[in-house]
């Protein structure tokens, strides 16, 4: 995903015409093929869902899918779907404001309004930096622990929003070290978050547990875009409003409290 940021930058970087980026940016839509020719399911998931592991038999899907449901949401994940559900959303709303808003906040922050440049290597700086991110997640996953490791990533995402919206009234180079700082900590946010929220559900919901804690903060966001422009105006200013909406990552600190550790411990099955 922090590859695919860093991407979006270098082609909006290279090409000027909008069109050209985009037909660019459809191109890895071609791999859903390759990845449909070779993906198999777990083994373990036919196990719950045919009794065995065999992949010859079909699932009775309307049974299945009523057994998955009411499996998923019986009182026993109530914790696992809501600690990660506000969660991964705490960090949608925060990441979304900035990564969305950082580029036309850069461009506010320039007198010259041609700042296309500024604008992609930002992107590219701040996807770099969250892939570097992403991949010391494992590690400190493995060494701190799932919750501690969640916690840092959070309070590095508030205090990072914090030094970059609230420091800078005209662009320098500092504004891409800076974005670097919060790339780094949302990919460590985003990639402990991958790392925990599987290990919170058995192996017959571990997939619907996890893409519903990974998409039930998308609702609010996606309501959050169509304001944008009121938000911007009442916060006075794309900075601001990027400011505002990182008090998001403190909601997922708190959380990380409430939290069950994972380091360790066998998943459920």
């Amino acid at each position: 995903y922090q590859a695919g940021v860093f991407l979006s930058g270098s082609v909006n970087y290279i090409f000027s015409n909008w069109r050209h980026a985009f037909f660019v940016g459809s191109l890895p839509a071609l791999l859903v093929i390759l990845l449909r020719m070779t993906l198999k399911e777990s083994d373990k998931w036919l196990a719950h869902a045919h009794g065995h592991s065999s992949e010859d038999e079909k699932i009775p899907s309307g049974e299945f899918s009523k057994s998955l449901m009411k499996e998923l949401f019986s009182s026993k994940n109530t914790k696992s779907l809501l600690i990660g559900g506000l969660s991964f959303g705490a960090l949608l709303i925060g990441y979304w404001a900035s990564l969305s808003w950082i580029p036309t906040w850069i461009q506010s922050l320039l007198t010259d309004q041609s700042s296309s440049i500024e604008r992609s290597i930002a992107t590219m700086v701040q996807g770099f930096a969250a892939i570097i991110g992403c991949s010391s997640a494992g590690f400190l996953c493995d060494w701190i622990g799932r919750k501690k490791t969640l916690l840092l990533s959070f309070l590095g995402c508030f205090g990072a929003s914090c030094l970059l919206f609230m420091t800078n009234v005209q662009f320098t180079n500092l504004v891409y070290w800076q974005v670097a700082l919060l790339g780094y900590f949302i990919g460590l946010s985003q990639a402990t978050l991958y790392i925990y929220l599987p290990e919170l559900f058995n192996t017959k919901v571990r997939a619907s547990g996890t893409g519903f804690c990974l998409n039930v903060g998308r609702l609010v966001t996606i309501i959050s875009v169509l304001f944008v422009g009121t938000l911007v105006a009442l916060f006075g200013g794309y900075g601001k409003a990027a400011f505002a909406f990182s008090f998001a990552y403190l909601l997922g600190s708190v959380l990380c409290l409430f939290a069950s550790e994972t380091k360790g411990k066998i998943l459920p099955v």
